[in-house]
């Protein structure tokens, strides 16, 4: 009886404690579920200031971008302006040698024009002395002429004398012998005077024809200097231009240099601005983090809970299989994220977050197209296969998930080479996840425990502006979706 009685004793106190065990394990839930319930609000408030922010980052961005734009522009405009002075400082260097040039030829023509008048007064004295020569000489020719026409009619005389008287015929020949003497003497001196008239009409022809070149040379002088004076007159009309057009571009580049400096601190303070976004924006997911880590306790709390009443089981046990599975998880997810990061660095690609920890307890690992393959393109390449091997390597630390490869595309069109073999882009993101599947099964993965999803451009990252964008929402994601506990009954006490 009192065995009886000590054994129905101690079944009451097990009652009692798994009773209050499981009160305790109720206020302990409940507790948690308040806390979490207040994370989940914080979160929430957290999250769409962070949205927020986000959207003021992506409008600093813009703004940053247009600003940038305007420095473009501005550093182009005032390179064209630097290059314009060069050429009008050019130009006005070229014009006024030119001018130098042209008054040294001014110069010259003048000295010619001097030396052509002063040569030509020359061959005016010349002409004139010349002509006093020829005067004497002609009327030393009209002396000569009268002298022998005088000694002709006393030739005739004494002839006629001679044959009417034939007296004093010795002393009249010998008369006559002198005339004849003075006639031939009279006459060599015509001839000579003729000779001296000829020589002088040729140096006053010779002269004539000097003077007429003089003219000839003053006058192109006179025209070459009109020219030279027209050219230096419009050359200095070009360079007053060329000033003033220089000054204009001054007047320009200072006013742009004043643009670009405002610019500058526009552009400063949007970046101050921006860092200060960044900054809060790091601050806030810090405390994501933070609230994720918590309700990440909470999870594992509740499984804790639901581990106490599983079937079959110890509590130290299950927990102690769990706890070495998180851990077994955890390393492989830090693992694989380590060495394609590595991977990325490799290919020259930015560092970016490629694991992580889903609100719904999920996993998703991102692999980007750049590692996997080419663009427009379903076959692995050589780094895709290394990729999916890594992975393969840390997804068998998953056995109790169910593992869903999803492609995702950009929303450009396909490209005509490749139209026949995806019409578009959801026969290429299906592609993809399907061949990643396949290598997945090569590499030891249960295909029971794979699934492929093509989604096309359904599901972007961001909003596409540019080949980055559009490079960020090519890719292929993994899904880990744990599947619920299954407990067994604890054995009869």
């Amino acid at each position: 009886m009192n065995q009886l009685y000590q054994r129905g004793t101690g079944s009451w106190w097990l009652s009692a404690i798994l009773f209050g065990t499981t009160l305790i394990g109720a206020w302990i839930y409940y507790q948690e579920h308040q806390t979490l319930s207040q994370l989940q609000v914080s979160e929430a408030a957290s999250r769409t200031e962070l949205a927020q922010l986000e959207q003021q980052n992506g409008l600093f961005d813009s703004q940053i971008a247009e600003l940038n734009e305007q420095l473009d522009r501005l550093q182009e405009s005032n390179s064209q302006l630097s290059s314009g002075e060069q050429e009008l400082n050019r130009t006005t260097d070229q014009m006024t040698r030119r001018n130098q040039s042209l008054n040294d030829q001014v110069a010259m023509l003048r000295s010619t024009i001097q030396a052509l008048t002063d040569q030509r007064a020359l061959d005016e004295a010349t002409q004139s002395e010349n002509a006093l020569v020829l005067a004497k000489v002609e009327s030393a020719q009209i002396d000569l002429q009268t002298q022998l026409t005088a000694a002709q009619a006393r030739q005739t005389e004494l002839e006629s004398q001679l044959a009417q008287s034939g007296v004093e015929t010795t002393t009249v020949q010998a008369q006559l012998a002198a005339n004849l003497a003075d006639l031939v003497n009279t006459q060599a001196q015509l001839a000579e005077s003729d000779d001296a008239l000829a020589s002088v009409q040729q140096q006053l022809a010779a002269t004539r024809a000097d003077l007429a070149n003089s003219q000839a040379a003053l006058s192109a002088a006179d025209a070459a200097l009109a020219s030279t004076q027209q050219q230096l007159a419009e050359s200095n009309a070009t360079l007053a231009t060329a000033q003033e057009q220089l000054a204009e571009s001054n007047a320009t580049l200072a006013t742009a240099q004043e643009q670009l400096a405002t610019t500058q601190a526009d552009l400063a303070r949007q970046g101050a601005q921006f860092e200060a976004a960044q900054a809060e924006l790091s601050l806030l997911k810090d405390e994501l983090n933070k609230a994720a880590t918590t309700a990440e306790l909470f999870q594992t709390a509740r499984q804790q809970l639901a581990l106490k009443q599983a079937e079959n089981e110890t509590y130290s046990e299950t927990i102690e299989r769990l706890k070495n599975e998180m851990s077994a998880e955890a390393d492989a997810m830090n693992n694989l994220e380590a060495k394609l990061q590595s991977q990325l660095a490799m290919l020259n690609q930015e560092k970016e977050q490629l694991v992580t920890q889903l609100e719904d307890g999920t996993t998703a690992i991102k692999l980007p197209e750049s590692i996997l393959f080419a663009s427009g393109s379903a076959e692995l390449n050589t780094e895709g296969r290394q990729a999916l091997a890594l992975l393969a390597e840390a997804l068998l630390s998953f056995p109790n998930y169910l593992i869903s490869i999803q492609g995702h595309t950009d929303g450009r069109t396909i490209a005509a080479g490749t139209l026949k073999q995806y019409p578009s882009n959801w026969e290429l993101s299906s592609a993809r996840a399907a061949i990643a599947v396949q290598e997945l099964i090569r590499q030891k993965i249960p295909a029971g425990q794979l699934q492929a999803v093509g989604l096309a451009d359904t599901r972007p990252l961001v909003p596409e502006t540019n080949s980055a964008t559009r490079q960020q929402n090519r890719r292929i994601e993994v899904i880990l979706l744990p599947n619920q506990f299954k407990t067994k009954e604890l054995a009869q006490l």
